[in-house]
């Protein structure tokens, strides 16, 4: 193993054996969030929707009054209304806008666990590092699916992938607190 990464392993340990309490506590949240959102799919989808839209309504009308206010001109102005016009779609349709938001969850599902899979394996062998590994390969595999059989899903889809997502998640996050509980003081001791 490189020095590299004997350090990354070190660090993480350190961090989460500080932090155990804030660790699994966000891992029980991440978890529960995760079960309410398989418990109801279609409201958890349709609220992201929605959710998303007020954020750019408010975005847009933030892009418009700094436009005006500054005088920066006609293209910010025509953001600004762009912004907050494509939000207002949103929200007023949410269901319209669930299959622009299912392609790109399962964009974010690929590349999170990428990411997730990629960390997890440098911070190898830290205790809990296979279930950081296993979560972000079932993300890829769910983003996979989800691309694969867009067309045919419906709209819950998103809620419970993202349900599912946040439930692997949030047990990873209990296993790496409940991990660290066990390790030594000194974490680079057992490397």
């Amino acid at each position: 193993m490189s020095q590299e990464i004997k350090n990354l392993h070190t660090q993480f340990e350190a961090a989460v054996k500080q932090n155990t309490g804030t660790t699994i506590g966000a891992g029980v949240v991440v978890l529960l969030m995760g079960l309410i959102a398989m418990g109801s799919p279609l409201i958890v989808g349709l609220s992201v929707a929605i959710i998303v839209g007020v954020a750019l309504v408010i975005g847009g009308m933030g892009q418009l009054a700094f436009a005006l206010k500054t005088g920066k001109g006609v293209v910010a102005i025509i953001a600004g209304l762009l912004t907050a016009s494509i939000g207002a779609y949103m929200v007023i349709n949410p269901d319209t806008v669930m299959a622009s938001l299912t392609i790109l969850l399962a964009i974010y599902l690929i590349i999170s666990g990428g990411f997730e899979a990629f960390m997890a394996h440098r911070i190898k062998p830290a205790r809990g590092w296979k279930w950081g590994f296993y979560g972000g390969i079932a993300s890829i595999v769910l983003g996979v699916l989800l691309w694969t059989l867009f067309p045919l899903l419906g709209a819950w889809v998103i809620g419970l992938l993202l349900g599912i997502k946040l439930f692997l998640s949030g047990l990873a996050l209990i296993v790496f607190g409940f991990s660290a509980r066990v390790m030594p003081k000194d974490p680079g001791a057992a490397v």
